[in-house]
């Protein structure tokens, strides 16, 4: 097990960016997975398009990749 302390992705962020910030920082996107209790699977589809988040996991993690903002944090309207 490693040390590593990974962190939620800041928001807002494109596909494309999300992509770049993994390669760009060196993280492991299974790892990343595995640290939050997520599929990487999910990460994997939500990248590419094929999920887009609505609700349940693919949200969840949407939400940790930046590409959705935070409910809990964002102030009700």
């Amino acid at each position: 097990m490693t040390n590593k302390v990974f962190h939620p992705l800041p928001y807002p962020q494109t596909l494309e960016s999300a992509r770049a910030y993994f390669l760009l920082h060196g993280i492991n996107r299974s790892e990343w997975a595995r640290h939050f209790g997520i599929d990487q699977q999910a990460i994997s589809d939500l990248l590419r398009g094929r999920l887009r988040g609505t609700w349940g996991e693919a949200h969840k993690t949407a939400v940790l990749l930046g590409l959705k903002p935070n409910p809990k944090t964002q102030a009700a309207a």
